[in-house]
């Protein structure tokens, strides 16, 4: 019986993949606050303030920044 055990890793990284998770990861960053957004809007009935116009922003540049 052979002692050593057999393990196989892929360490093979390539340009397109690195592209390819990138591309998932802040596409759903950048639709998630879209969503959250649209759900306040279509619940408010006093309509859109100021205070909502400062709070989207702050939300879009939060979701970018972390």
């Amino acid at each position: 019986m052979n002692s050593k055990l057999k393990t196989s890793h892929i360490t093979k990284l390539t340009l397109t993949g690195l592209i390819v998770t990138l591309g998932i990861v802040y596409g759903d960053l950048g639709t998630s606050p879209l969503y959250v957004m649209k759900a306040i809007v279509s619940g408010a009935t006093a309509g859109i303030s100021s205070d909502f116009i400062f709070g989207a922003i702050s939300c879009i540049i939060w979701t970018l920044t972390l």
